[in-house]
């Protein structure tokens, strides 16, 4: 939190310095313990925090046009399919039937 608070007031957004931060936690029994007690913090308030500070700030009358409908619709189409296809590929190597590939990548 203070480093995003940090990042912010330097102005650069807040998520860069939260990446940078986890860049520098060091690996062994220091870095454990650090993600032990963080991440129950971290992924139970600070990440729907963060997805619904996001979701309000979305200017959803901000899509006019049948060109940025349609380039919209194209990106979350070619993100789920890629999803999809991702966890195809891994379920192959790790062999997996295709469709329970097929059917784990819809579930995530």
């Amino acid at each position: 939190m203070i480093v995003g608070f940090i990042t912010d007031a330097i102005g650069t957004h807040s998520v860069f310095g939260a990446f940078v931060f986890g860049l520098v936690i060091p690996n062994g029994p220091l870095g454990l313990t650090l993600i032990e007690k963080l991440e129950d913090f971290v992924s139970g308030l600070l990440l729907p925090l963060f997805f619904a500070i996001s979701g309000l700030k979305t200017n959803v009358a901000a899509i006019q046009g049948p060109a940025t409908w349609a380039t919209l619709m194209l990106v979350i189409f070619l993100a789920c399919a890629g999803k999809v296809i991702g966890t195809v590929i891994v379920a192959f190597f790790h062999g997996m039937p295709v469709r329970e590939g097929i059917s784990l990548g819809l579930l995530k």
